[in-house]
């Protein structure tokens, strides 16, 4: 492993005599070492978690704090217990020796010392503390990519397990509207057969929905599969909501007045958002859907505008007949299937509130719901009002 040299290494000399100080300084200079010095202890045991030294040069007979009591409180604290500690003293007791190893010092040097031994531990404890900190960055680094690397994992495993769920789900969808046509094509072939031509519009009408519920599923299971892969692109632009919600009660009013449902809107006016018109189409439209398709006979589907600083909301509700309390965590989601019949065994495709989820919060948007069984649901959305950045004149 390689050391980096390039930076001067700080050492930080600790004693109480001001000449060996000096000695110290100069000679360390020499060698190209930054000296940082100090005459007690207590202030080594402060600077040394500001100043991070390479190295620090105890002496052991010190006022207030001695070496020995120095380099303990150092080794006790996460900030400093990793930093290098060298003993120069002239004590050569055996036991003070011993000692200095024991409170954790990584070399005992006795005075008078020989320039040469002492420059060439210095560089010694210097490097190996280097390559300590290298490893001990790289060890960072490889938690870091191991941690990232398993919330990937998880991520994927999730996906996988909501893909598969999802999957599961849709196979069953396109079974529903294919087992309609192919049911009310043979229908066909038989009426025909024995000339019952009565029978034919009842049946051709079943079919034709059929056909239409199969069209929307494919149409939600390809706008979803764009949606997911950055394939539907987000092309926002300032978008009068009267315009939006005028052309879809045009589209919904035939299939409104087969089930006598008054479609109405309180918006009567040029009302602006900054919105993708596919996406809002599809929001809107997923929504009036839901509202006939789960509204009696006689109902009324609303629709309601309203406008704050910076955000618009829009309510489809209708007196339909609600959603049970137990099924709220399901909806929005596309790993738990919620899906029932309409008031007149309208089939659905059980994907249109997760697609508008998704379309809503591409606009930085909110959708939630209120709803009680027996009177109907309100299902609100928000837009930006303009161009985020901008401001109304």
């Amino acid at each position: 492993m390689k050391t980096d040299h390039s930076k001067k290494s700080t050492i930080l000399v600790v004693d109480d005599e001001l000449s060996n100080l000096t000695l110290f300084v100069e000679y360390l200079k020499q060698f190209h070492y930054q000296a940082i010095t100090l005459q007690n202890g207590k202030n080594a045991v402060e600077q040394s978690k500001l100043l991070q030294p390479d190295l620090i040069i105890l002496d052991v007979m010190m006022p207030d704090l001695d070496g020995f009591q120095v380099c303990t409180e150092l080794k006790a604290d996460e900030e400093t217990k990793d930093i290098p500690v060298m003993f120069m003293t002239g004590l050569t007791n055996t036991d003070h020796k011993i000692k200095g190893f024991e409170v954790g010092a990584v070399d005992y040097i006795i005075k008078p010392f020989l320039p040469k031994e002492f420059i060439a531990r210095i560089q010694t404890h210097i490097t190996f503390r280097q390559q300590q900190k290298q490893l001990q960055q790289q060890n960072i680094r490889f938690q870091e990519q191991h941690t990232l690397i398993e919330q990937q994992r998880r991520q994927l495993k999730d996906l996988n397990l909501r893909k598969d769920k999802f999957i599961s789900l849709v196979s069953q969808d396109l079974q529903q509207p294919f087992s309609g046509i192919f049911i009310n094509t043979e229908r066909i072939r038989q009426a025909v057969e024995q000339q019952r031509y009565g029978k034919l519009p009842e049946i051709t009408h079943q079919l034709q929905t059929a056909v239409e519920n199969y069209q929307v599923l494919l149409e939600n299971l390809l706008n979803w599969a764009q949606l997911q892969q950055d394939l539907l692109k987000f092309q926002p632009q300032p978008v009068d909501l009267h315009l939006i919600i005028s052309k879809h009660l045009a589209l919904f009013r035939a299939k409104a007045e087969q089930k006598q449902i008054s479609l109405r809107t309180s918006n009567q006016q040029r009302t602006m958002a900054y919105a993708d018109v596919k996406m809002l189409d599809i929001i809107v439209q997923n929504l009036l859907s839901n509202a006939i398709k789960f509204t009696p006979e006689g109902g009324t589907v609303d629709i309601a505008v309203a406008v704050d600083e910076d955000t618009v909301s829009v309510s489809v509700s209708d007196t339909g007949i609600g959603i049970e309390a137990a099924a709220f965590p399901k909806l929005f989601r596309i790993d738990m299937k919620y899906q029932r019949s309409g008031t007149l065994e309208e089939t659905g495709t059980g994907l249109g509130l997760t697609l508008c989820k998704a379309c809503v919060e591409k606009h930085g948007g909110q959708i939630e719901f209120t709803s009680e069984l027996g009177k109907g649901s309100t299902f609100t959305f928000t837009l930006p009002h303009q161009h985020p950045g901008t401001s109304e004149e």
